[in-house]
C-alpha cells in the first residue's frame, strides 16, 4: 500500500482525544478506523460529501448524529448510512469507541446499478 493511501487524523477537545486512520483501497472507497475515548467529536476527514457508509462498532458506544439521521451503535452492531461528513457529531456516551468504516463514493453506487445478478440462479448452487 502506498504511503500516501494512508492518512491519520487526531482530534481533541475538553472531553478527551480521537485518532481516525483512513486507508484509500480503490478509487472510491476507503476504510476507516476510529479510535475515541472523547464524549464527542465533530467528524471532520478527507472524505467527499454525501457517502455510503457501513459502520461497524467494535468496542464502545457510538451516537452519530447526522443533519437527518441518528443512530446508536453498540458493541457487534453495525449501520448502513448515507454520510455528509461535514455536518456529523458523533457522540460516545461512554467515553469509548473503537470501530471501522467502509465508504463508498456515490460514483461507485452508479458501478453497481449496472452489475445484473441473478439471484434465483446463485441460490441453487450447493
Amino acid at each position: 500500500m502506498k504511503e500516501k493511501s494512508k492518512q491519520s487524523f487526531h482530534y481533541e477537545n475538553e472531553s478527551g482525544k480521537v485518532k481516525i486512520t483512513e486507508y484509500a483501497i480503490f478509487p472510491g472507497i476507503w476504510l476507516a478506523y476510529k479510535e475515541a475515548h472523547i464524549h464527542y467529536f465533530e467528524n471532520r476527514s478527507g472524505f467527499p460529501d454525501t457517502l455510503l457508509e457501513i459502520t461497524h462498532c467494535k468496542e464502545g458506544r457510538l451516537e452519530y448524529e447526522g443533519v437527518e439521521q441518528f443512530f446508536y451503535l453498540g458493541k457487534g452492531d453495525v449501520a448502513i448510512h448515507c454520510s455528509s461528513y461535514d455536518k456529523a457529531v458523533m457522540h460516545c456516551p461512554t467515553g469509548e469507541y473503537q470501530g471501522i468504516s467502509m465508504i463508498l463514493s456515490r460514483l461507485v453506487d452508479t458501478f453497481f446499478s449496472r452489475i445484473s445478478l441473478d439471484y434465483a440462479a446463485t441460490s441453487k448452487v450447493p
